[in-house]
């Protein structure tokens, strides 16, 4: 009789792994590899990206045009103040205090170095699924710099 799993976790019948766990599956130690093929392999609901506040603020101060700073140091100061709060887990506490080194390091490193002042950003299209050395790996970008999106991008 076959395995039964809780209504939750999902089986993948197809062997695929994401770019992301792939890229942490390289770095990884033996037994933390063990651990990402598993949860490749059987997935259970949705699990948020790390940083997904972080790249959220990015993204929206990308998107505007002006390149408003103001509001990025308003999504800033607001993940500071998140990371502070007593009233909240330490592991969100902690998510927020990342996400904050995140938002710093794009301000520090990401200023101009694409011309990111003057050229637009926009949210990358989804991209059929690839193979890396018989790997399937799925990517989603989150951002893609450059004048326009070229039309077999996109295309599934």
């Amino acid at each position: 009789m076959p395995v039964q799993f809780h209504p939750k976790i999902r089986e993948r019948k197809i062997a695929r792994i994401s770019a992301s766990a792939l890229a942490e599956f390289i770095i990884a130690a033996p037994d933390r590899q063990d651990e990402l093929l598993h949860d490749q392999r059987f997935q259970s609901g949705y699990v948020a990206p790390k940083h997904q506040q972080a790249l959220s603020a990015i993204r929206a101060f990308c998107a505007d045009m002006t390149r408003d700073w103001s509001r990025f140091e308003t999504a800033r100061a607001a993940l500071v103040e998140k990371s502070l709060a007593i009233g909240l887990k330490p592991s969100q506490r902690e998510e927020a205090a990342r996400c904050v080194e995140s938002l710093d390091l794009f301000r520090a490193n990401a200023g101009n170095t694409f011309g990111a002042l003057a050229t637009p950003f926009f949210e990358g299209p989804s991209l059929n699924m690839m193979t890396v050395n018989g790997l399937p790996v799925s990517v989603y970008p989150d951002l893609l710099v450059g004048s326009r999106v070229p039309v077999e991008v996109g295309k599934k």
